[in-house]
């Protein structure tokens, strides 16, 4: 996925994953440390989130910034501390849910998740056309050199890691579901 949509993402499946443990976290008290819906979400993050954000930061370096910049001159620091920082908001997200339910403030969750989704379809109908194609920085800038995504190992990538992120989602899913039975 691009990096710069990257953070919105993490916020949402912290969401989706404060959602499947909605019952936990609205029994503790205010703070989701401890809870088994924060292991879950620490193991999806270091598991899947993170490891997905780092392919693209390494291999489709250019398309996950969406070629506004060659990512030959990004420092890796750089795509690192997007890396880590993005991934850090798929607990903290569950943290904060944590709080919001137990202040039976559950609108607040919805009307975020809302907004984050109405944000990622005006930035994906904005960077379609960059999107839709893999080159490299300057294929892309010269207009030579490009080939649409499904033609290209990146158009697998991109499928193969929403494919993880729907299996990785239902894994937390059935995991919590399992363990608010118990």
């Amino acid at each position: 996925m691009p990096l710069l949509f990257a953070p919105f993402v993490a916020v949402l499946f912290g969401l989706l994953l404060a959602y499947y443990g909605r019952a936990e976290l609205a029994l503790c008290d205010r703070t989701a440390i401890g809870t088994r819906v924060l292991a879950v979400a620490l193991a999806f993050t270091a598991f899947v989130f993170a490891p997905l954000l780092g392919y693209f930061a390494a291999f489709h370096g250019d398309w996950a910034y969406l070629y506004l910049l060659p990512h030959a001159r990004v420092p890796s620091a750089a795509d690192l501390t997007v890396v880590v920082l993005s991934a850090c908001l798929v607990p903290a997200t569950v943290a904060y849910s944590a709080r919001v339910l137990a202040e039976k403030r559950t609108s607040q969750l919805v009307r975020l998740a809302g907004g984050l989704v109405a944000v990622l379809a005006v930035l994906v109908a904005i960077t379609h056309a960059r999107l839709s194609v893999s080159a490299s920085h300057a294929q892309y800038r010269g207009g030579f050199g490009v080939v649409p995504i499904g033609a290209s190992p990146l158009g697998r990538g991109v499928v193969l890691s929403w494919l993880a992120l729907g299996a990785a989602s239902l894994w937390a899913r059935a995991s919590l579901r399992r363990l608010g039975d118990s």
